[in-house]
């Protein structure tokens, strides 16, 4: 009856919970970013606006990644 149960269970991958690891510091890196969906901070970035400048490229790019978090954690939660 027990050996049933385990065999029954389904095995954690751990490639899988590598993946929802890396979703999650996806998200805290966005979250972290200064002045972020504050629009009186000096370090807000519109990110509708056209600019040369690398450091709101970089601000862009790292916020972006947050939605790109999500979107990973919340197939694989779903899938396994």
């Amino acid at each position: 009856m027990e050996s049933e149960l385990i065999k029954s269970k389904k095995r954690r991958n751990s490639s899988i919970e590598l993946l929802k690891i890396i979703a999650l510091i996806l998200i805290a890196i966005s979250h972290s970013i200064p002045g972020y969906g504050d629009t009186e901070s000096s370090t807000y970035v519109d990110v509708n606006m056209a600019s040369n400048d690398i450091l709101k490229i970089v601000y862009i790019i790292l916020m972006s990644l947050g939605q790109i978090g999500n979107v990973i954690f919340l197939l694989v939660q779903h899938i396994f």
